[in-house]
């Protein structure tokens, strides 16, 4: 600790991500008599858990190939590995201000990314590189001096990103960060994965995106979402169907300066953590990245703007701000508040 400023250590980043397993926690009712295989692991920079409503050999070894796949996924996606197929796009955009894509998963996240960025007039925004290595969020933390800010401002805005086919333009040195929707995409590629294998239940979750699929039965997926301040739950959603669900809370990567909480969901017009909620829920139909996505987008627009937001596009949202208030679109039987 350094002019009384608390950071929190990487491996405590590892604590954090098996407990927030909580953010999404399963409260399954009447599914038990169905046979399933389940597995969890480390992967994708967080703890994933997949479970699958058919207890068989054929099932043991789909999760086998399933969980390979995703750790392929690490290598496309991972900002901070020198390595991976983000990282060898940024370098030559900084060295030539233009490239190819001609990674699939990757050509494809990007351009879902810049349509959910003009969507949300920026609230998401994958150009954010250059602020998230000067908060350093993956050592544990640090405030940046305004003129770092500055100038990763400076060099960040989707607005300078333009994609004519395969060909991605750059108008300015921006390190291109898909944080906020890989783990949501990779979830997608696992869910048609599975579907293509013939199931027809199932449950992934990645603690902040979960997706359920269920045509095999009526029963009803119950999610439980954490409160981000105290133990326990802040509500349930109760989940029909094919349906993604990601949360975006200030508890998940942060660290403190005094009593003040510097968190990983960046305002792109501030480069500062974004204020007004503590944390965000979307629902939506048959779309992980979609949804991972959208939760930072609404978290970043605080409470006014996203209710709008989710109006308009006919979403489902609940919200926590900092002041304790629930905010909940649409009203109905789908959540139950454990608020008191």
């Amino acid at each position: 600790m350094k002019n009384g400023r608390k950071f929190t250590r990487k491996t405590k980043y590892w604590f954090l991500a098996f407990a927030v397993l909580l953010l999404l926690v399963l409260v399954f009712k009447g599914a038990h008599h169905i046979p399933y295989v389940e597995r969890t692991d480390y992967v994708l920079d967080t703890y994933v858990t997949v479970k699958i409503y058919d207890r068989s050999l054929r099932s043991k070894k789909d999760l086998q190939e399933l969980f390979d796949r995703l750790r392929g996924y690490e290598k496309i996606f991972n900002f901070y590995d020198p390595e991976s197929k983000l990282s060898t796009l940024n370098r030559e955009l900084e060295k030539k201000g233009a490239t190819y894509i001609s990674n699939r998963d990757l050509k494809i996240a990007l351009d879902l990314s810049l349509k959910i960025a003009g969507l949300t007039e920026g609230a998401f925004d994958p150009s954010l590189g250059n602020l998230m290595l000067i908060w350093s969020f993956d050592k544990g933390g640090r405030l940046p001096e305004p003129d770092e800010l500055s100038l990763a401002l400076k060099n960040s805005g989707y607005q300078n990103l333009v994609m004519k086919g395969d060909r991605l333009e750059c108008k300015k040195p921006i390190k291109l960060d898909l944080g906020g929707i890989a783990k949501g995409y990779c979830v997608d590629r696992a869910a048609e994965f599975l579907k293509k294998k013939g199931y027809r239940k199932f449950l992934i979750n990645s603690v902040s995106s979960t997706y359920v699929y269920n045509t095999l039965d009526d029963e009803a997926f119950k999610i439980g979402i954490e409160h981000p301040r105290k133990e326990g739950l802040l509500g349930i959603v109760r989940i029909r169907g094919a349906v993604a669900i990601s949360t975006s809370a200030d508890n998940q990567k942060y660290f403190l300066v005094g009593n003040k909480r510097y968190h990983h969901l960046l305002d792109p017009k501030t480069g500062y953590p974004a204020r007004g909620f503590i944390s965000v829920t979307v629902i939506v139909e048959n779309n992980a990245a979609y949804a991972d996505a959208l939760s930072t987008a609404l978290f970043v627009m605080g409470p006014e703007r996203a209710l709008k937001f989710a109006r308009r596009n006919d979403l489902k949202i609940v919200g926590l701000t900092e002041e304790g208030r629930l905010v909940i679109y649409p009203r109905g039987d789908w959540f139950e508040s454990e608020e008191h």
